[in-house]
């Protein structure tokens, strides 16, 4: 109504001007002959008509109702609210939920069966997560990448924080439930049915599953590492004018090229010791933490005018980077810090990737579905921080191939270079 009320508050302006290009040059005592006076009522409706796009009858009874429509909310009690609302939803054609809100009662009373159901980012949700929406569809389609990081685990209601399920698993292991059997249930939250349904259809029924493979908002070069995880299937959406709208625009930094979009600083040696250390929860490196805060991001932030994106594989390495960040008020904007696991599903024309370890690294830095996020964030820029050493010499060969082929193709730069 208020949108409705905007449009024809001009009505006014439109009409004084289809007025006054009909005004009468007669004097004030003169009077019209009936058919001038037809004749001149004629022009300006159709004038009217034209400025205002529709037939000015109809937009004054339409801004009459607009105003009874608004008196009467005004003064709307619970009963009427609700009548409206009735009406709406069996006038709305779209609805948007979350998997477990179109589970409750009052969501499926609401709206029923639908004809349609879209499940996106469907490889986060849980077997259970995304049966509930499904059952609502006549038909159902699910979008996903299921080479991407599983369903994440709500660990504090109150920070509203989020976290993996081994950490959750930790946590519960210490209390009271520690009967669970943990190896039946991580193999539930872990069991990937996107995964099985796409590779069963893909085989069986491939008419029933498809793989979009243009790419439209991330650098060539970054794509070229990426693309290793879907087997070189990605290309790019805009053919050879990809680099150019996806150029970075940093400026004035002596080890960013303009012609170049991945970046590994080593951390090894040097004056400031860059070492991992283990927590009561996790790992941090104070090193790549002040080399990230002091060198690296007041480089970007004052010859860029870049979203910058801070990421680290430890929830303990994001907080301590976010702690200096917070010293320094010239950091604070245009900064977003968070674990890699939490920033799955966004992106940023700048990643500063931490990569923490300087030890052998756990499981934990061998998943590829958690590299492939990690790698895959930055649009037009990905700086990586950390030792390089530790990861080229993994054990495991899909982690160390995929770790080789982002060394190689990125520019070395040693920290110390970061003046």
């Amino acid at each position: 109504i208020k949108d409705h009320e905007r449009e024809l508050s001009g009505l006014g302006t439109h009409l004084v001007e289809a007025i006054q290009a009909h005004s009468v040059s007669r004097p004030t005592t003169s009077t019209l002959k009936p058919s001038e006076a037809r004749t001149k009522l004629r022009e300006l409706e159709q004038d009217c008509h034209a400025a205002l796009g529709e037939d000015p009858a109809r937009l004054f009874s339409k801004r009459k109702l607009s105003q009874q429509w608004a008196a009467e909310l005004e003064g709307a009690g619970t009963a009427t609210v609700d009548s409206l609302r009735a009406v709406f939803d069996r006038m709305v054609n779209v609805v948007g939920a979350t998997c477990t809100r179109t589970g409750n009662k009052s969501f499926i009373d609401r709206y029923g069966e639908f004809d349609l159901v879209i499940v996106d980012e469907v490889s986060k949700a849980t077997p259970t997560e995304l049966l509930i929406p499904c059952l609502l569809g006549r038909r159902v389609v699910l979008v996903g990448d299921h080479k991407q990081l599983g369903p994440t685990i709500m660990l504090d209601r109150r920070s509203r924080s989020e976290g993996t399920f081994e950490d959750a698993l930790q946590e519960v292991r210490g209390g009271e439930r520690s009967t669970i059997n943990f190896d039946r249930l991580e193999s539930n939250i872990r069991r990937n049915l996107f995964k099985e349904l796409f590779e069963l259809y893909e085989v069986a029924e491939p008419n029933r599953c498809t793989t979009l493979c243009l790419q439209y908002r991330m650098q060539s070069q970054i794509m070229a590492v990426v693309n290793s995880v879907y087997g070189n299937k990605l290309s790019l959406g805009h053919g050879s004018l990809q680099d150019e709208l996806c150029a970075h625009s940093v400026t004035n930094v002596s080890w960013i090229r303009p012609d170049r979009a991945i970046y590994w600083i080593d951390t090894r040696g040097g004056d400031i010791e860059c070492r991992e250390e283990q927590l009561t929860r996790g790992k941090h490196n104070l090193g790549e933490a002040q080399v990230i805060s002091e060198r690296i991001l007041p480089a970007l932030l004052e010859n860029s005018d870049e979203e910058i994106g801070v990421i680290s594989f430890y929830r303990a390495q994001v907080q301590e980077i976010q702690s200096r960040i917070a010293q320094e008020d010239r950091l604070q904007n245009r900064i977003d810090v968070r674990s890699v696991d939490n920033f799955q599903g966004s992106e940023r024309n700048t990643v500063v990737l931490s990569m923490v370890a300087t030890r052998r690294p756990t499981e934990w830095l061998r998943t590829i579905e958690r590299i492939n996020v990690a790698i895959s964030r930055a649009q037009r820029l990905l700086i990586v921080v950390g030792n390089p050493e530790v990861f080229m010499t993994i054990d495991d060969p899909e982690a160390n191939q995929l770790y080789r082929t982002l060394y190689n193709n990125a520019v070395h730069v040693h920290y110390q270079e970061l003046r």
